[in-house]
């Protein structure tokens, strides 16, 4: 499975170069680009992806200030004509930092970076938990157990592998928690488990016994992570 990526810089020169790189690596795949970080943002957030290049000195809105926006977070590869950026860069935990003009022998370091931190980390996130409090009590639930969420107003109900709980927190508050690379939307109600799903049909995503739909506006990101 390639990782999703999106390059927001307000040079459109600078992005044809990153594309070109992002085309010719056989681990990446393309999902958009922009010039424009505040419709970006709103595209991120809507379609979230597994990486993002971003520029950090744009007119309308400083990368950094985005990444501290972006919820969930993708990992971060800085790039910037202005190595004095590069400590706030590193403060927000980019992957990398690369000062343009950017060669594609760098580039692809900083790629080989990505898959480094994902290795690792994945174990780590795949052990990890989710707290919340239900019925007076405070749970913890490992993230492998953990199914898919479904919406309810300002609740969220929690589906497992044991049993479902029903806790006073918005999806979007549970995402937050939740690793992007192990879960992600499927619609404006659900969420899932990217493991769990068994298999796409049409416009529904069949886990365990459940079948779960697919909004409209979630249906490219879904086949991004699904069909790689």
């Amino acid at each position: 499975m390639k990782l999703t990526c999106y390059i927001l810089d307000d040079e459109p020169l600078a992005i044809r170069i990153l594309q070109k790189y992002v085309e010719d690596s056989p681990i990446l795949h393309l999902a958009g680009q922009s010039t424009n970080p505040v419709a970006a943002l709103q595209e991120l957030q809507l379609k979230p992806v597994d990486l993002l290049f971003l520029d950090i000195n744009m007119p309308e809105l400083k990368g950094t200030d985005l990444a501290r926006m972006l919820k969930p977070a993708p990992l971060y590869i800085f790039t910037t004509a202005y190595p004095e950026f590069a400590a706030e860069g590193f403060e927000l935990d980019a992957v990398d930092y690369l000062v343009k003009p950017v060669s594609q022998a760098r580039f692809a370091v900083a790629v080989q970076k990505v898959m480094r931190h994902l290795q690792a980390p994945a174990m780590n996130e795949e052990a990890g938990y989710l707290s919340f409090r239900a019925d007076r009590r405070q749970y913890r639930i490992p993230h492998q157990e953990i199914l898919f969420l479904q919406a309810m107003g300002d609740y969220t109900r929690i589906f497992t592998t044991g049993e479902n709980y029903m806790c006073k927190q918005t999806l979007t508050a549970m995402m937050e928690q939740l690793p992007a690379g192990l879960f992600r939307q499927i619609h404006r109600s659900y969420a899932v488990a990217i493991k769990k799903v068994r298999f796409i049909e049409g416009n529904q995503v069949g886990i365990e016994d459940q079948l779960l739909p697919i909004g409209k506006n979630y249906r490219d990101g879904v086949e991004e992570w699904w069909g790689g």
